[in-house]
């Protein structure tokens, strides 16, 4: 590898080491998740554009006795200023960040690349409520890239679709990491118990498979206020389980998010 190199990278956190220096996590198509030093005070200005959500193109030198990386300049492209100035978009990110940083990036750095700055610019560009659903359609996609997404088409027992025409309510089983559909929920006597399973709509059901078919679809569709808040519940803690504990940003942005 040259000391020298230029790649595309997005800017996941910055954190500070010692008086001015700041060791810099960031994500890159083909690299994934990384880490590099960024030397300079308050006053730098290659500081006040190495922040968080930034991304461009960003020089690196590679210390090959050291086993380190230093930046030497960044370019930035694309800012997304709102994911600082609005706190449900600065928390869905930092949600999105954290769970990505902590499954680096599903070992699918370019897959990880497209869907999390799809993410991002989505939420720049669009109002509170659909950044809301949006971030309920990062996390089942994430889920995907990660191996961890259940069929949402049919129940995991008896292979029956799921969203049939009469109303029914399905039961995703946290024992079973699937979907059961009414029958054989009933049959298995699974308490009704959010560390055992959770109970979804149709609606909410449905909206997962056409996040998974059709995302024209799923991002037209507009989800009540019960179906969204089953499929948070769901999602938060599938994301969580991901990681093997609780993500942080839960508990920070507990009344937020």
């Amino acid at each position: 590898m040259s000391r020298h190199t230029q790649e595309q990278a997005l800017v996941l956190t910055s954190r500070l080491v010692g008086e001015d220096n700041r060791i810099i996590t960031l994500l890159g198509p083909e690299r994934g998740i990384f880490e590099a030093m960024l030397y300079g005070g308050r006053k730098s200005k290659l500081r006040s554009l190495v922040s968080p959500w930034h991304s461009g193109t960003i020089w690196l030198y590679h210390d090959k006795l050291k086993s380190s990386i230093k930046i030497s300049d960044f370019d930035p492209t694309t800012f997304r200023p709102s994911l600082r100035e609005n706190i449900y978009k600065n928390m869905a990110a930092s949600l999105a960040t954290e769970l990505v940083i902590k499954t680096h990036a599903a070992d699918e750095a370019q897959d990880c690349w497209v869907l999390f700055c799809g993410l991002l610019d989505g939420m720049e560009l669009s109002d509170e409520n659909r950044c809301k659903s949006g971030l309920l359609r990062f996390l089942w996609r994430y889920l995907g890239i990660l191996g961890l997404q259940s069929d949402c088409l049919h129940c995991v027992h008896c292979g029956e679709l799921l969203v049939q025409e009469e109303a029914r309510t399905i039961h995703y089983s946290t024992l079973e990491a699937g979907f059961l559909c009414p029958s054989c929920h009933q049959q298995g006597e699974i308490p009704h118990q959010p560390a055992e399973g959770f109970l979804l709509s149709q609606e909410a059901v449905h909206y997962l498979q056409l996040t998974t078919t059709s995302m024209q679809q799923a991002r037209s569709m507009v989800l009540s206020s019960e179906a969204y808040y089953q499929l948070r519940q769901l999602l938060f803690y599938l994301a969580s389980f991901a990681v093997g504990s609780r993500l942080k940003t839960l508990d920070t942005g507990l009344g937020i998010l």
